[in-house]
């Protein structure tokens, strides 16, 4: 059989991700049926390829079983020097996406420490320190993180009601985290 899935038809609207070539996510159907989300970049994506490859490589030294690989892969396709597309890991949300929401206004630093600043105002908030001096960025930026709990953790009380499941899966990001920050020093 072809397992070549084939683009069907591309949806009219993106939007744009956070970063500062401002990529824009479109969704595209393939030839399955299935939806897939698309990253466009207008910044040169090879050194992404780069990494992707790096990422499989990890996962095979680190780990023997397919099944206890924990660096996700993805494609990545340069179209020149100047842009390219990577494929959106199925099944993901972004960090962001869960600690802030989509406008900065969400997610969960909103729903479980209600009483701090909104992500978007910690943002203008520490815009402009990196050109302060080291002291003063430094002291501004202790001075917010007592305005702005930590949240991630209630991801996985809530994903994962159950004690060991939340646990196994807190182990496996632990882990995951590691070998990507393993993988990408030696890169």
């Amino acid at each position: 059989g072809d397992d070549l899935i084939k683009w069907e038809s591309i949806e009219r609207e993106c939007i744009q991700a956070d970063g500062i070539s401002a990529p824009k996510v479109t969704r595209v159907k393939g030839s399955d049926g299935n939806l897939y989300k698309i990253i466009w970049k207008n910044d040169d994506v090879r050194q992404d390829c780069l990494v992707e490859q790096l990422f499989s490589i990890v996962n095979s030294i680190l780990n023997n079983d397919e099944e206890e690989a924990f660096l996700r892969t993805y494609k990545v396709v340069p179209l020149d020097s100047k842009c390219g597309m990577i494929e959106f890991c199925q099944g993901t949300t972004s960090l962001k996406q869960i600690l802030c929401g989509n406008n900065l206004l969400g997610g969960l630093h909103v729903s479980e420490q209600p009483q701090d600043e909104t992500p978007l105002k910690m943002r203008n908030k520490l815009k402009g320190l990196a050109k302060c001096h080291v002291k003063q960025a430094s002291a501004a930026f202790r001075e917010a993180c007592a305005q702005f709990q930590p949240v991630f953790r209630h991801f996985f009380y809530r994903e994962y009601p159950l004690v060991c499941d939340w646990t196994r899966m807190i182990r496996n990001y632990r882990k995951s985290l590691a070998q990507w920050s393993i993988g990408t020093l030696c890169a």
